[in-house]
């Protein structure tokens, strides 16, 4: 092992692999199949989207949003 201040994670990769690697690796690969599959483009979030009741803004007319 390095001389590392995460001796304890090294250890686990040496003996298991990079197991977080390989699960973010297979997430993208399953986004993408579902990207190519159903037409799906990238999410994109801008600014405040949901409110602090957990509504988006602009979505109700304001007497149901208030």
């Amino acid at each position: 092992m390095s001389g590392s201040n995460t001796p304890i994670y090294e250890g686990l990769i040496e003996e298991l692999g990079d197991v977080p690697g390989k699960v973010k690796a297979t997430a993208e690969s399953e986004l993408e199949q579902l990207r190519r599959d159903f037409g799906f483009g990238p999410v994109r979030v801008a600014g405040n989207a949901a409110g602090p009741e957990g509504h988006a803004h602009g979505r109700f007319p304001r007497a149901l949003s208030a």
